[in-house]
C-alpha cells in the first residue's frame, strides 16, 4: 500500500495566493511523509510547458537548497515535480481547489494543518533546519595576453569547486555566545539537532579542508606552479559564498556534507560563474551591471514580508562607492522583482534589505528582518534647542529602515555643516545650540487632516511639524470620514529620559493625540496664534 501523504501549509499562504495562475514552492520530509507548503510565485496562464519549466529553474535558484516546485494551479502546462530518493515514494502534486478555498493532493481536497513559523523571526519551516554555509575564496583566473576569455573563467572555477568537494571536506558551526563549536563530517553520528547542539531552526557554519594527509606533512617547504603562456597575468577575484539548504530536522548528520552543505556551495559557485559569464560577453546581459567582467561578487539573503522563507541573490560590486553599485543593479533589482511578484516601487533587495547575521542564525540585531532589537540613541544632550533636529533624525531614519538609503542618520553637527555648505547659514551655526524649522507648505492640522491620511497612504512617511519654538514629528492619522473627526499620532521629541520605551509610551511621548491636548512635557501641543509649517517627505518609487 502506498504510504499516506499529509500536507501543511504556512499560514495566511492559501488566502495570499497571486491570480490566475502560480508555482507552489515547498519542502518535502520523504521520512515523514508531510508536504510543507512554504510559498507562491506567479506565472503565466497561457504559458508554454518549457516557459513554466524556465521559470521553475529561475525561482528555485534563489531558494534555499531543499526547496522544490511541489505544484502549481492555474498553468496551462505544469512544471513536472522532481523525483524523490532513489528507493522513495513519489510525492504527490499540490494544487488550489476551485476558488482558492484550500489545497489539494494529487487532485484530491487536502485537510492541511495551517503552521506559522516555529518562532518570531525564525527563517526556518516546522520541522526543518535551515543551514547557512559561507566562506570567502579567491578565485584565481589566468588570463591570456587579449585579456580574460570564458576558457579561463571556467577553468578557475572548476578548481574552485574542486575545493569544495570530496570526503576531506568538514564543517565547523558558530556557536552562540557561550557555547561551543561543532564539527559537521562524514562520520558525524545521530540527528543534525543533536550533532551541532542546536536548538533554534537555523544553523551557520563554514567549510574546513583537510590540511594534511595519510601520508603525513610534507617534509619540505612545497611549492605551486601554474605554467602560462608568455604575457598572461593572474586576475584574483574575491567571492563571498553565502548558501543556503532546507533540511528535515531529523536528517542524518552524517549525510549532509554531500547531500546539502557542498551542493549547496558548488550550487552557487555555478551561479557566479554564469554571472562573470555574463559579463565577459560584449553586451552583458541579466542587468549585473557591465562593465569590467571579472569583479567580487558576494552572496545577500532577502525575505521581503510574507515571504516564509529567505532567498538568495548574487551580486556583483560592480562600484566601490556603495550609492553608485545600487543604481548599477538597478536592473537586476527589477527583473527579480518582476521574477518574485514583489512590488516595483518599493526597496526590498537592496544591500540595505540583506539579513544580518550575527550572534545566532536568524538575523543578528534584527537589521534586515524588520524587527528592531533596541531604541538607537546617539547620546546627544540637546535638551532646549535640538526638537527639529530630532524630527529630522527620525525622518532620515524612517527612509533608512524602509530601505530607500543604507546612508547614516546625520549628527546635529552634519545637520548644521550641511545648512552651511547650503548657503542658509553662516560659519558660526557650526558647533551653536540654534534652532532649526521646516521649511514647507503651511497647513491648519485640522483642516487638513484628509489630506494628512492620504499622505500616510500613499507615501507613509513621518511628517514634521514646526512651529514657534517646538517641532513634532507626526506618525499617522486617524480620519473619520462621516464625522470629520480626526487623531495625530505624534512623536514628541523633547523627550530627554533613558531608553524606556514603557516610560516613553506611558508618558505619552509617542501618543495619539487630538486638538487641545496637552504636550507630554505639559503645556498645550499647538497654540492657536502660531504659524506651523509641515514637511511632508515623498519617498520615491523605485526599487
Amino acid at each position: 500500500m502506498a504510504p499516506s501523504w499529509s500536507l501543511k501549509a504556512v499560514e495566511g499562504l492559501a488566502e495570499a495566493l497571486p491570480q490566475p495562475a502560480g508555482l507552489l514552492l515547498g519542502a518535502v520530509d520523504e521520512a515523514a511523509h508531510i508536504v510543507t507548503l512554504a510559498g507562491v510565485v506567479p506565472a503565466a496562464a497561457d504559458a508554454s510547458a518549457k516557459t513554466v519549466a524556465d521559470l521553475a529553474g529561475e525561482v528555485l535558484e534563489l531558494l534555499p537548497l531543499g526547496v522544490q516546485v511541489v505544484g502549481s494551479y492555474g498553468c496551462s502546462a505544469p512544471p513536472p515535480l522532481p523525483p524523490l530518493g532513489a528507493s522513495g515514494p513519489g510525492c504527490p502534486a499540490v494544487g488550489v481547489q476551485r476558488g482558492g478555498a484550500g489545497f489539494t493532493l494529487d487532485g484530491e481536497p487536502a485537510a492541511e494543518e495551517v503552521v506559522a513559523p516555529a518562532q518570531a523571526g525564525a527563517l526556518a519551516l516546522p520541522g526543518f533546519v535551515v543551514l547557512r554555509v559561507h566562506c570567502d575564496l579567491v578565485l584565481r583566473v589566468v588570463c591570456p595576453p587579449g585579456g580574460a576569455t570564458l576558457q579561463a573563467l571556467a577553468h578557475a572555477f572548476v578548481e574552485a569547486a574542486e575545493q569544495l568537494a570530496g570526503p576531506q571536506l568538514v564543517f565547523i558551526s558558530e556557536p552562540k555566545p557561550g557555547g561551543a563549536p561543532a564539527l559537521l563530517t562524514a562520520t558525524s553520528q545521530g540527528a543534525l539537532r543533536a550533532a551541532l547542539r542546536a536548538a533554534d531552526p537555523c544553523a551557520s557554519l563554514a567549510p574546513l579542508t583537510a590540511t594534511g594527509s595519510a601520508r603525513g606533512a610534507p617534509a619540505a617547504p612545497a611549492l605551486e606552479f601554474s605554467p602560462a603562456a608568455t604575457g598572461s597575468s593572474v586576475r584574483e577575484v574575491p567571492l563571498g559564498l553565502d548558501a543556503l539548504a532546507l533540511v528535515p530536522d531529523a536528517s542524518p548528520a552524517g549525510a549532509l556534507c554531500s547531500s546539502a552543505l557542498g551542493p549547496a556551495l558548488r550550487r552557487q559557485l555555478d551561479l557566479m560563474e554564469k554571472l562573470l559569464a555574463r559579463r565577459l560577453q560584449p553586451a552583458p546581459a541579466g542587468g549585473d551591471g557591465g562593465g569590467d567582467g571579472l569583479v567580487a561578487v558576494r552572496a545577500h539573503h532577502f525575505r521581503p514580508p510574507g515571504w516564509a522563507l529567505p532567498f538568495t541573490a548574487c551580486y556583483p560590486r560592480v562600484a566601490a562607492d556603495a550609492g553608485a553599485a545600487e543604481d548599477a543593479l538597478l536592473p537586476r533589482r527589477q527583473a527579480l522583482h518582476a521574477l518574485l511578484g514583489l512590488p516595483g516601487d518599493v526597496p526590498m533587495l537592496r544591500f540595505a534589505n540583506a539579513l544580518k547575521w550575527g550572534a545566532g542564525a536568524e538575523g543578528g540585531d534584527g537589521e534586515g528582518t524588520g524587527r528592531a532589537a533596541r531604541l538607537k540613541d546617539d547620546r546627544f544632550n540637546d535638551s532646549g534647542w535640538g526638537c527639529a533636529y530630532r524630527s529630522l533624525q527620525t525622518i532620515v531614519s524612517w527612509f533608512r529602515q524602509q530601505r530607500y538609503t543604507d546612508k547614516p542618520v546625520p549628527s546635529h553637527r552634519e545637520i548644521q555643516q550641511l545648512l552651511v555648505k547650503l548657503g542658509d547659514k553662516d560659519g558660526s551655526f557650526i558647533g551653536s545650540s540654534n534652532w532649526i524649522g521646516a521649511i514647507e507648505l503651511s497647513y491648519i492640522l485640522n483642516d487638513h487632516a484628509r489630506e494628512l491620511a492620504a499622505h500616510f497612504a500613499a507615501q507613509g512617511t513621518p511628517v514634521m511639524i514646526g512651529g514657534g519654538v517646538l517641532a513634532y514629528t507626526l506618525l499617522g492619522v486617524q480620519f473619520d470620514e462621516l464625522t470629520g473627526e480626526a487623531a495625530f499620532l505624534i512623536l514628541d521629541p523633547h523627550y530627554t529620559g533613558g531608553e524606556d520605551l514603557k516610560k516613553i509610551q506611558q508618558g505619552t511621548w509617542v501618543a495619539w493625540k487630538v486638538p487641545g491636548d496637552s504636550a507630554a512635557a505639559g503645556g498645550p501641543l499647538f497654540v492657536d496664534d502660531t504659524f506651523y509649517n509641515f514637511l511632508l517627505p515623498q519617498r520615491p518609487s523605485t526599487v
